[in-house]
Formats: C-alpha cells, sequence, structure tokens
C-alpha cells in the first residue's frame, strides 16, 4: 500500500507503476482508493480541485467520520461523490471499521476476474452501503457545506457507452490511440470490457492518462452477451468533445453522460 499526502495527484504513480520494467514486472496495480470526510469534505471539494481530481478517479470512495453528522450531511455528500465518480463503491468507515474488509481485489484489470467482478467495476452501485454506527457518539457538528456554484466540480464529465456489437481490433485500436495522444493529460480514468471481431472472449482495459495496463480476457463469459462498456472520466473536456471522441467507435453506440454539477 502507498499513502500519498492528502492533496496529492496519484496518477503519476500509476504511471510509474505500469511503467517502470522491474516494478511492472513484480507488482501490480491492484487500484485506488480515495479517502473523504463527512465533516470537512464539502469544502475540500470547494476549494481544493486536487480532492475532486482524486474523487473522480478513484477505483472505491471510503466516506469517514459519517457517525459526527446528520444522515442528511452524509447523503449529500455521497451525492457529489457519485456525480463525480458514477462507478465507483462508496464505502463508510468509523474509525476505520470495517473498510479494510472492501480495499482489495477492486480493479476489474486482473487475471482470473469473474464476469460479475468486471461488470461490477464498470457499473454504478445499486446501493450504498448503510452506516450502522451513524450517528452513535452523539456528536453532531454541522459539516461544512459547499457552494452553490462549484467550478471545480464543473471541470469534471463522465461518459458511459455501450456497444451492441464486437468491434474491429483496428477501429478500436484507432481510437484509443487517438484519445490519448489528443486528450491524454486530462484523462483521470478510462476503463472497459470490450468485445473485438473474431475473438470469443472479452477483454478488460483501465488507463490512467497516457498509460495503460495490459488488457485482461476474461474466461468463462456468457455468450449471450456481446456488448462492449467503456467508461471515461475526464476534466476540462466538454460534452462536445467527447462525443467527438467517441464517434469512431460506432453511430449507434448508446451513450450516457454524467454531469458532477
Amino acid at each position: 500500500m502507498i499513502e500519498t499526502t492528502g492533496l496529492a495527484d496519484p496518477g503519476p504513480i500509476v504511471q510509474t507503476l505500469v511503467n517502470d520494467r522491474d516494478l511492472s514486472r513484480n507488482t501490480r496495480l491492484d487500484g485506488v482508493v480515495t479517502v473523504a470526510d463527512a465533516v470537512n469534505g464539502m469544502k475540500t471539494l470547494d476549494t481544493q480541485f486536487e480532492a475532486v481530481s482524486q474523487a473522480a478517479g478513484a477505483d472505491a470512495i471510503i466516506l469517514s467520520k459519517t457517525d459526527l453528522v446528520e444522515r442528511d450531511a452524509v447523503v449529500a455528500i455521497e451525492t457529489r461523490l457519485r456525480g463525480l465518480n458514477p462507478t465507483a463503491p462508496i464505502l463508510h468507515a468509523v474509525r476505520g471499521d470495517t473498510a479494510h474488509r472492501h480495499m482489495w481485489g477492486i480493479s476489474g484489470v486482473r487475471h482470473g476476474v469473474t464476469a460479475t467482478e468486471a461488470l461490477n467495476w464498470l457499473q454504478t452501485p445499486s446501493t450504498v452501503p448503510s452506516d450502522p454506527l451513524s450517528n452513535i457518539s452523539g456528536l453532531v457538528p454541522k459539516p461544512a457545506t459547499h457552494s452553490t456554484f462549484s467550478p471545480h466540480d464543473n471541470r469534471i464529465r463522465s461518459v458511459s457507452i455501450v456497444l451492441e456489437e464486437p468491434l474491429e481490433d483496428q477501429v478500436f485500436d484507432d481510437w484509443l490511440t487517438d484519445l490519448v495522444a489528443l486528450r491524454g493529460p486530462n484523462l483521470l480514468r478510462v476503463k472497459g470490457l470490450v468485445f473485438l471481431q473474431g475473438i470469443e472472449a472479452p477483454f478488460v482495459f483501465h488507463g490512467v492518462q497516457h498509460i495503460f495496463d495490459d488488457p485482461v480476457p476474461i474466461k468463462n463469459w456468457d455468450k449471450s452477451d456481446r456488448k462492449s462498456r467503456i467508461v471515461i472520466i475526464a476534466r476540462d473536456l466538454s460534452e462536445s468533445r467527447l462525443r467527438r471522441c467517441l464517434r469512431p467507435l460506432s453511430k449507434e453506440a448508446e451513450i450516457t453522460f454524467t454531469n458532477a454539477s
């Protein structure tokens, strides 16, 4: 486990783990976990764009100090975090209890990953775990609220795309190469499950900015499902630009945009 400072950008660390020959041969990135403070998190997101980027790029978000605020405040910050990162699970932690049970095996890009694990990694969680210890301390300070206009949140865009038919391998390779070349610095997270023509098993892939892990095939996939699913979380890219980036993949794609604001 590598713990950064509170306002660090995890992107360069992720790139080093993938790029460095010795590290990549001996280690595998299991995921990026971000801790959000239920008491002060709103103010931090307002004032520090690095915090917004951390939440947007996380594989999992741990929401701490949920026992110190009212339930409405917990719901408010969960809603804001979900707008920044629709696919990351939000886990409650009181003094660190239970959080460690959910911090491992969170990436879908690993050998032996199951179809269910890969889909959960790409889809919006259907439920948010409730905190059984909420407010037992009786200490309920007023949480920091965020401004009506939050320019930091407005810089984040999330898009999910579903393709019904397998892609030509060259079309997919060209699209990903162009996306990284043109928008690389602004790609907080690109992840997906893709079917290529002539290959039965789908592949899961993942990248941050210019660096991508080697794709991993998923075995024992349900042959009745041939849908490719791709998620992009980016900063400072308008919806119109993201639509242009996706255009080479398919005219029939199902595209869903999420604006953090």
